[in-house]
């Protein structure tokens, strides 16, 4: 089955809620669409579906990665219920920011 990503939400059951270990981002670098808008593009299908209602997140994303998120912010504005599962952020982080501290590092030997 190919499904557009725009029409995603339309086939989703009601009520579905999504898991991730970081905070959906709202700003990507790279230019592509940020997990924030994604995540409401499945609340815009129409018909009458909901698309995702609640997202339950391992960590926030850290400053480093794109500054300030404002992820979270975004989508309990538009009525997602974000919900935070304490325990493993440290985990998270360390493989989350493996690749970012050598470019760091690499970054401070070029100065």
């Amino acid at each position: 089955m190919n499904i557009s990503e725009e029409h995603v939400g339309s086939i989703m059951p009601e009520d579905t809620v999504l898991y991730t270990t970081m905070e959906p981002c709202d700003f990507r670098l790279s230019g592509n669409l940020p997990c924030t808008e994604r995540v409401l593009g499945t609340r815009n299908c129409g018909r009458g579906h909901m698309g995702i209602r609640k997202v339950y997140i391992g960590v926030e994303e850290p400053e480093k990665f794109v500054g300030e998120n404002k992820g979270r912010k975004k989508l309990e504005d538009a009525g997602v219920e974000v919900v935070h599962v304490p325990g493993l952020e440290y985990d998270i982080l360390k493989v989350a920011t493996a690749g970012h501290e050598i470019k760091e590092e690499e970054g401070e030997e070029e100065q």
